[in-house]
């Protein structure tokens, strides 16, 4: 691997970390109480009407919007996006490498919540940009719009993201194929030795011969410190069905990871991939997280 490419590879490895903590973090999101009280300090702005029962924004949404600054930092380049979705209800982004689609829902005409993440995982030139990005979408607690602008806000802050009305395409029809699906289906899980980094929400230091899950041909392996686990498996896009776990019996020291893991995969229900990286779910609730072994 030469020079550049070892460079691109690194950065595609800083980007899931930070990715990863801006959307597994509650303290990057805002809570429905939190963004009420924001949005009540918020005044309605030119050309935009506030109603106390609206939901969803017309002059925001289904409208495709080119990121001029993020952090009060220009943003360069035509290639960037951001699109408020309303027949998906998800924002779907990019500043011109991974594609990020997050849920959110407008509420008041300028109230807005934004959670979750997932991405598409490139090494890119600049993977920090995208994590500043992220970070920044799961803080905005409002929007206005005046003219051609749009600004993400939170609070009475100064603007999170601005963005400018794009001359190219100014509804989401063309832009379905642009933005890489959230889950890429079994292909996307199968085959790869995924290193079990975090359980039940705590951090589990391991290495992926002591903590590993692998699924292949409907088949789940799995180990967690002592005994080894194997389950059958289906998969069909985003959802995950596990079946009846069975593990080898030593005896070990600690078996407090393996049990969590055995109950963790139990309850998993769908999976998302984010930054490379696979999290096993409950409906909304993280229950494991992976990172691919090289």
């Amino acid at each position: 691997m030469n020079a550049k490419h070892m460079k691109f590879a690194l950065a595609g490895l800083f980007f899931a970390a930070v990715s990863l903590g801006a959307c597994g973090s509650d303290s990057g999101t805002t809570s429905s109480s939190e963004a009420v009280a924001a949005s009540e300090s918020v005044p309605a702005t030119e050309g935009t009407s506030e109603t106390s029962d609206a939901i969803g924004n017309s002059e925001v949404e289904n409208t495709r919007w080119r990121i001029v600054e993020l952090g009060g930092v220009a943003v360069t380049g035509e290639d960037n996006y951001l699109i408020f979705d309303s027949t998906e209800g998800r924002v779907q982004t990019s500043l011109g490498c991974n594609s990020i689609s997050l849920p959110y829902k407008i509420m008041n005409g300028l109230q807005i919540k934004i959670e979750d993440c997932a991405s598409t995982f490139k090494a890119c030139p600049e993977p920090d940009r995208e994590a500043e990005l992220i970070k920044a979408l799961l803080e905005v607690d409002n929007v206005s719009i005046s003219g051609t602008t749009l600004t993400l806000n939170r609070a009475k802050m100064a603007p999170l993201v601005r963005l400018e009305l794009s001359t190219e395409d100014t509804t989401v029809t063309d832009v379905t194929d642009a933005v890489a699906p959230v889950y890429d289906g079994a292909p996307a899980i199968e085959g790869t030795t995924w290193q079990l980094v975090q359980l039940g929400g705590r951090d589990v230091n391991a290495t992926p011969e002591s903590h590993m899950l692998r699924l292949e041909d409907g088949q789940l392996s799995a180990i967690a410190g002592c005994n080894r686990m194997r389950a059958s498996y289906t998969t069909d896009g985003g959802s995950l069905t596990i079946g009846d776990v069975v593990a080898t019996r030593m005896a070990c020291p600690d078996m407090t990871d393996e049990q969590e893991l055995a109950k963790a995969l139990s309850r998993t229900k769908n999976f998302k991939l984010f930054a490379g990286n696979l999290t096993l779910m409950d409906g909304e609730t993280d229950l494991a997280r992976f990172t691919p072994v090289p």
